[in-house]
């Protein structure tokens, strides 16, 4: 990231702002939006959704198989929800369908992978339909580019998240824990987020920012707290750009599909609940520690939340008005021995505290 052509390109990486219609094409309305299921499905299709099979016994084809264990699973997990399947002889393939407060959604399955207890299932079609039966066609959302979606059900939370943090950098899709709550489609919607900003940058950008996100996760801590090895101040301000980005473009997409069809997950007492998991998403990335003694003081500490980035505006104007510098500044309390490198509020209250001696 210190060579000049890393330089530019992370510089465009960071200052480019998009409307939706740049990031989804002009007509993404049309390729997403339609009035009715029957603008969207032709009859023959109607009629297989409505004769859908979901409970099968006796002997047993590999599909029925894969149905009656997906519907075993959103069953212990107590998820509105059932797959089902539609169509005949091999034509035939899985769909699922579930609610979510006043939508209804619609997966189409072409692929499960079952790992003892936990199920990775591809869709090429994810559908959200409004009380009023207007559809949103999600998986068109990326502009020439139809969007793969894989979701992880299991029966332990922690492993469909753990599962779900699968690098997928080089897969055009989404990988998410399958959602069983509002929490998590907003997730998905922020993953697919990260997929329409990915798609409009160029090969190199999305290279030197493949290598930003590499040495911000790279400037961890060990278990003792000492930090493994220095974060670059580029690399965080790309990645906290690029989180933040990804979240206001799944908010806006959301937004304008609850103006033009009514999409409840799009309403503004729904879209509370994303404001707070971004902003709470946000404060995780903040934990990743940075060496604040060896930040280079031209402008604030790289910041993700806005919690974090006014606490960092804040100890930038304090420094700029005393004569300290970053360089003077230590990673834990001086009084207590507390780390604080991954929360910037606890050092401006540290720095100000010295300042008063």
């Amino acid at each position: 990231m210190t060579e000049g052509g890393d330089k530019i390109r992370s510089e465009s990486y960071r200052n480019s702002d998009y409307s939706l219609q740049e990031l989804l094409g002009d007509d993404w309305h049309d390729r997403c939006f339609y009035d009715s299921l029957t603008d969207y499905f032709d009859h023959n299709q109607l009629d297989e959704l409505k004769s859908g099979e979901s409970k099968f016994d006796g002997p047993l084809t590999r599909q029925e198989m894969q149905v009656n264990a997906i519907n075993a699973l959103l069953i212990s997990n107590g998820v509105e929800a059932t797959a089902f399947l539609v169509g005949n002889g091999e034509s035939k393939k899985i769909m699922i369908s579930g609610t979510l407060g006043g939508d209804t959604y619609l997966m189409s399955v072409v692929h499960v992978g079952d790992q003892g207890m936990t199920m990775a299932i591809g869709c090429n079609k994810v559908l959200l339909l409004s009380r009023d039966g207007k559809l949103f066609d999600v998986s068109t959302l990326p502009d020439n580019n139809d969007l793969d979606s894989v979701f992880i059900l299991s029966h332990n939370r922690s492993s469909r998240e753990i599962f779900a943090q699968i690098d997928s950098s080089n897969f055009l899709g989404t990988v998410s824990c399958f959602p069983e709550s509002v929490t998590d489609w907003y997730k998905y919607f922020h993953e697919i987020a990260h997929q329409i900003r990915r798609n409009i940058k160029t090969d190199e950008e999305v290279i030197t920012y493949l290598t930003a996100l590499k040495n911000y996760k790279d400037s961890g801590a060990n278990d003792q707290g000492s930090l493994m090895s220095i974060g670059n101040s580029e690399s965080r301000q790309m990645v906290a750009e690029e989180e933040r980005g990804a979240w206001a473009v799944a908010i806006s997409v959301l937004r304008e599909a609850n103006r033009l069809l009514d999409i409840d997950l799009g309403s503004r007492d729904m879209l509370v609940e994303a404001e707070r998991l971004y902003e709470k998403s946000l404060l995780t990335y903040d934990n990743v520690p940075y060496p604040i003694n060896q930040h280079d003081g031209l402008e604030p500490i790289p910041a993700f939340s806005r919690k974090s980035r006014t606490a960092s505006k804040r100890l930038h104007d304090i420094l700029s008005g005393s004569m300290l510098g970053y360089e003077d500044l230590q990673n834990f309390d001086m009084d207590t021995g507390e780390p604080l490198v991954a929360d910037i509020q606890k050092i401006v209250d540290s720095v100000i505290k010295r300042l008063e001696k």
